[in-house]
């Protein structure tokens, strides 16, 4: 039985009305806990199959499958990864797929020693680190995808305008975490720093999006939820002032802004699922918990994303 913050309270309240014979208090419990209008049809469906196997419980076991957490995958970053940190309990993640661009990710594997993957510590002694990077040079990721049993997919596209890094004949998504890592510097002689639009033509991107968009449907189907993205040029400080984001030239995030609209807007219209759209309406931000940066916004925007999956997911 998963429980969650809200979850919690009801099972109580209802387990207490249940002891003290008051069967139809539980009931009513129950179908309180479906807070918006179109979750009521799943409260009924969830009471009606359990009346079947136990009638006197129906309406804990009925609750207990109503909050049971929808599992769903994650290909992106922390635009969407901040989104779901806004969750208490409705969801659960089956893979968390990081840093590896997905035009990348149907390539052949990378020669590389994977022996060095046993030492943490050229990985930050991070696991999560070891497996995001290993999946990286064996391309393995759509075959990992494949065996979540996740329906549904949270997809957003900064990694496009990661660098890459040419290294044994393949490509890498690494940006300066990633090259910041003790297993890169190993090889960083080796390796030619670089980006997607110096080594991809418009006409191989687009044979790549083709492969890329015929997995999601396989695997998928309609169940996406494409986290449109925004490149900001400035930022709001503490003292809410715009400032000039740091680290890169207003002409370095210009042309990554327009790179990333033109290859999200391609996709929308190649892919039918659903969109989120916000980032455009809000401001990078010095509040925001991973600091400022060119795609870390304003609360209300992860706020108001998390409100938009549960709207999705919820009705579907």
């Amino acid at each position: 039985v998963y429980i969650n913050e809200v979850h919690a309270g009801t099972f109580d309240a209802m387990m207490r009305a249940l002891d003290a014979g008051k069967a139809k208090e539980a009931k009513k419990l129950l179908f309180l806990a479906a807070e918006e209008d179109f979750e009521q049809e799943r409260v009924k469906d969830c009471y009606h199959k359990e009346l079947e196997a136990d009638k006197r419980l129906a309406p804990i076991r009925a609750l207990n499958a109503f909050y049971e957490p929808v599992q769903v995958d994650l290909w992106g970053s922390c635009i969407t990864r901040e989104i779901l940190n806004e969750d208490t309990g409705r969801f659960k993640i089956g893979k968390y797929a990081y840093r590896n661009s997905f035009l990348f990710a149907f390539d052949e594997p990378i020669p590389y020693d994977d022996a060095k993957f046993n030492d943490l510590s050229l990985f930050e002694n991070s696991n999560w680190r070891v497996g995001y990077i290993k999946s990286a040079f064996h391309k393995d990721l759509p075959g990992q995808l494949e065996t979540t049993g996740s329906k549904w997919l949270l997809l957003d596209f900064y990694d496009l305008i990661c660098d890459v890094v040419k290294y044994q004949g393949g490509y890498l998504t690494a940006d300066s975490e990633v090259r910041g890592l003790g297993f890169y510097k190993e090889i960083k002689e080796d390796c030619e720093l670089t980006t997607v639009e110096d080594v991809l033509s418009d006409e191989e991107i687009k044979a790549r999006f083709d492969t890329f968009i015929e997995f999601l449907k396989r695997r998928y189907g309609k169940q996406i939820i494409f986290i449109k993205a925004d490149v900001k040029l400035k930022f709001l400080d503490y003292e809410r002032r715009k400032k000039a984001i740091r680290g890169y030239k207003q002409a370095t995030l210009k042309k990554k802004k327009a790179f990333l609209k033109k290859w999200q807007d391609y996709f929308e219209e190649k892919m039918d699922c659903h969109v989120i759209d916000y980032a455009k309406d809000y401001e990078a931000d010095d509040l925001c918990v991973s600091g400022a940066f060119m795609v870390h916004y304003e609360k209300e925007f992860y706020e108001k994303g998390y409100q938009a999956l549960l709207d999705i997911i919820l009705r579907h």
